[in-house]
């Protein structure tokens, strides 16, 4: 399996360890993941995977070369899986079969932000993003060609694979559906703290309790402006507060210090798994407030702790939503936020509703025994056939 390292704080991670769980179900497993190198190289870990050395000039083409380097070795494997299609590259060079399980597209991803948003949060000097926009158009050839070699192909969202059929014109029978559920440490935590706190979640106060869960200083994420419409909303008197989960640059706390004042948020920074659960099962709502996602973990980590989510218009988690009708959608705007803030402070049964709605759709489609078995046809047939999927 292909992809970042399991723990490091990236969505990539997460989506890593629900993959190398799924996966040790079917079959012995190989990790396989990316450090930059001066040269293209090969290293055994501690813990037995692979690192390759690459070089993050074109993001589709990190480790193409060395795993064409490498490929006597590589190719010892009956097949590979990628988390995203940038790990992809060297089991492709290598003469491996591979799947492809992704999250969203790299221009996608790329459009939304900026050198300037970027230096203001304090996420780099914005040199990548100036870098990886200058070879846009290598890195989507690169993508199309890991795209159409792939044996397999997953999208996490009906956003995504969407877009993938529409920007490289795909057969609609290339792409399959494979949904995102929760890391097995976060359900893990989950189960332990429920008979702990879900037997007495607190009553229903006044006031709306909001989550956020995300990199915070990432301008994609769109945190800033869910401070804005909560700083208006208390400024119109409304009972709304604020909690949110994430790390963030200083350089971004001083760039938003009035919308924190204002708002009154409540900023936690980095948390454990466990300290995240207990925020799940203490809040009313999760705010997705983001300006693009390619699914969004956190809708599926919420829906498994019975917890409504209240998410803007940016792909990964709208079809989630309107099939579960386990939370609200709403336009990247603040006074839409702050509209849906009040609907929730006036309709007492909405999010009781709504949360209901989460936890059945959870179980069922969000579960990780619905994963694994999803996971197991798919890698039978990865292995077995040259044919592409059949739907």
């Amino acid at each position: 399996m292909a992809g970042a390292s399991p723990g490091e704080a990236s969505g990539n991670a997460v989506s890593s360890e629900v993959l190398l769980a799924g996966l040790r179900e079917v079959g012995a497993v190989t990790r396989l993941s990316h450090r930059m190198t001066v040269a293209p190289r090969i290293r055994v870990a501690a813990d037995d995977a692979i690192e390759l050395g690459t070089q993050p000039f074109v993001v589709h083409g990190e480790a193409m070369v060395t795993g064409f380097l490498e490929r006597r070795r590589l190719r010892t494997w009956s097949c590979g899986w990628a988390v995203n299609s940038r790990y992809a590259g060297s089991l492709m060079t290598s003469g491996v079969p591979y799947a492809i399980w992704e999250a969203t597209l790299y221009r996608d991803e790329l459009r939304t932000t900026s050198i300037m948003e970027s230096r203001k949060s304090g996420r780099g000097s914005g040199l990548g993003i100036a870098l990886h926009s200058a070879l846009l158009p290598i890195g989507t050839t690169l993508e199309a060609l890991l795209y159409r070699r792939a044996r397999v192909l997953c999208a996490m969202s009906d956003h995504t694979r969407r877009r993938m059929i529409e920007q490289y014109d795909l057969s609609a029978d290339r792409v399959v559906l494979l949904a995102h559920p929760p890391a097995p440490s976060f359900l893990t935590a989950l189960d332990h703290a429920s008979s702990r706190i879900e037997a007495k979640r607190p009553t229903r106060k006044a006031a709306l309790c909001l989550l956020c869960v995300a990199r915070v200083d990432d301008p994609r994420k769109g945190v800033g402006e869910l401070l804005h419409a909560v700083a208006r909303a208390r400024a119109a008197d409304m009972p709304v507060e604020l909690t949110v989960a994430g790390p963030y640059t200083e350089r971004w706390r001083d760039a938003f210090s009035e919308a924190i004042r204002a708002s009154e948020v409540r900023l936690l920074g980095k948390v454990d798994v466990g300290q995240l659960v207990e925020q799940y099962l203490s809040h009313d709502a999760l705010v997705v407030p983001s300006r693009q996602e390619g699914f969004g973990i956190v809708v599926s980590e919420a829906f498994h702790a019975g917890l409504p989510v209240i998410a803007t218009r940016c792909g990964g988690p709208e079809a989630t939503i309107l099939h579960s009708e386990g939370g609200l959608l709403v336009d990247r705007d603040v006074n839409a936020m702050v509209s849906t803030f009040h609907t929730l402070l006036e309709s007492a049964d909405l999010l009781p509703t709504m949360a209901a709605n989460a936890r059945r759709y959870a179980s069922s489609e969000l579960s990780i025994s619905t994963f694994v078995q999803r996971v197991r046809t798919l890698t039978q047939h990865l292995v077995e056939s040259r044919a592409p999927l059949p739907v």
